[in-house]
């Protein structure tokens, strides 16, 4: 429900929550300021926000600077130097908003990014700065995410472009795209965005095409424009990112489900699998003297292979076939 200020209190809250979205390390518009709040429920016209801009920048304590050399006029909060503070985090509330911030910024929403902004520099500021949280800013030099393919650079995606997307896919909007084909091809088209999928270095939307009832894939990297539309749509019921994901491996598909029957001699491996098995039907049987067998269903897929030429000789695999859910030959 819209909130609208109709008291001196009502007011002080709206004021409140302006300061929260006014970040330290860059300028926020009006149009960016106006949106969050109207998304969050409160009604505040465009003049009435301008004129809380005005009256916060001219009065000391609140450390709101006006950038008015160009317009439209952005706003920022100066570093806090024991000034006016909405937010005080403890360290351990510090560390645990910097490792979402750094390995989960992909995945959240641009307009969220921008609603947490003060909640990212105040984090930042706090481990930097507190002599008391040196212990929690050493941890984020002692974690860290090994990638077990060959290691690549991401391609480059569009600030505006993952903007779009994140925007119309948190919101439910459809977005139009310019996109171009890993052949070169250049299309235009309106799609209904269903979901942000990584895979490896990459980043993939799963969406519908206007007129079309199949479920696609795009490269974040190869679209090359993305507005948003004023145009809602209703999510499709047959789909479910969970299942979506599990039935392929994207462009790593080579479409269904097998199993595989996999011999190998090294007890090592046999751990190994065990520990973090192919799937939750497999079997592990000992067939003879430091020789296994392995059963499992498993996605068709180019990765497959991948890891099979990986693991051929450190594993000492035998027999490494894939076959119809059906058979019956073991």
């Amino acid at each position: 429900m819209a909130r609208k200020a109709s008291s001196p209190l009502e007011e002080a809250l709206v004021l409140l929550e302006i300061l929260k979205r006014i970040p330290r390390s860059s300028d926020v518009s009006v149009n960016d300021l106006l949106n969050s709040l109207n998304d969050s429920g409160y009604q505040i016209s465009r003049r009435t926000l301008q004129r809380y801009l005005k009256g916060l920048s001219e009065r000391e304590g609140f450390g709101v600077i006006r950038n008015d050399k160009s317009k439209p006029y952005g706003y920022r909060r100066k570093v806090n130097e024991g000034g006016f503070s909405i937010t005080k985090l403890t360290p351990n509330e510090s560390l645990l908003l910097r490792l979402a911030q750094e390995h989960m910024a992909r995945f959240i929403p641009s307009r969220l990014v921008s609603d947490l902004s003060f909640l990212f520099e105040e984090a930042k500021r706090t481990l930097n700065e507190q002599s008391a949280s040196e212990k929690e800013r050493q941890w984020l030099s002692k974690v860290g995410v090994v990638n077990a393919t060959m290691p690549q650079i991401p391609p480059v995606v569009l600030p505006r472009v993952f903007s779009a997307v994140s925007d119309g896919l948190y919101r439910n909007l459809k977005i139009e795209v310019d996109y171009e084909k890993i052949n070169g091809e250049k299309i235009k088209a309106t799609v209904a965005p269903l979901a942000l999928v990584q895979q490896d270095v990459r980043l993939y939307l799963v969406c519908q095409f206007d007129g079309y009832p199949n479920f696609r894939h795009l490269a974040l990297n190869r679209i090359k424009r993305a507005n948003l539309t004023s145009f809602s749509f209703e999510r499709p019921k047959n789909f479910n990112l969970a299942s979506y994901t599990s039935g392929r491996h994207l462009n790593f598909s080579n479409g269904g489900l097998k199993r595989l029957v996999m011999e190998f001699a090294n007890p090592d491996t046999e751990k190994v699998l065990k520990e973090a098995p192919f799937s939750k039907d497999q079997k592990i049987e000992k067939i003879g003297e430091n020789l296994w067998r392995l059963t499992a269903t498993i996605v068709d897929s180019n990765l497959v292979d991948g890891w099979y030429g990986a693991w051929k000789e450190l594993a000492k695999i035998s027999r490494f076939e894939r076959l119809p859910l059906e058979s019956n030959v073991i």
